[in-house]
């Protein structure tokens, strides 16, 4: 039986993985894009979604840095301004 539990837990932590690296590439693809979460998902990837990524193996000061490198977002394209 705990074998079977460990294959579960396995499986569970694979999806974790999964369901995270899904958030920060579309985070990344909304701030890339420009769209009307852009300046969310920037600010969400230089904070919380830097340490996510880091959770994922990835380098969190690279995430940082790409943020940073992306051209100023257009103020007529967000919402609410």
């Amino acid at each position: 039986m705990s074998n079977v539990r460990t294959r579960v837990e396995k499986l569970e932590g694979q999806a974790a993985r999964r369901l995270a690296a899904a958030v920060v590439l579309r985070a990344c693809r909304d701030a890339r894009l420009g769209n009307g979460y852009a300046a969310e998902a920037r600010d969400w990837l230089a904070g919380d979604g830097a340490d996510l990524a880091e959770q994922l193996d990835l380098d969190a000061g690279r995430v940082i840095r790409w943020v940073d490198g992306l051209p100023g977002l257009v103020q007529e394209g967000l919402p609410g301004l």
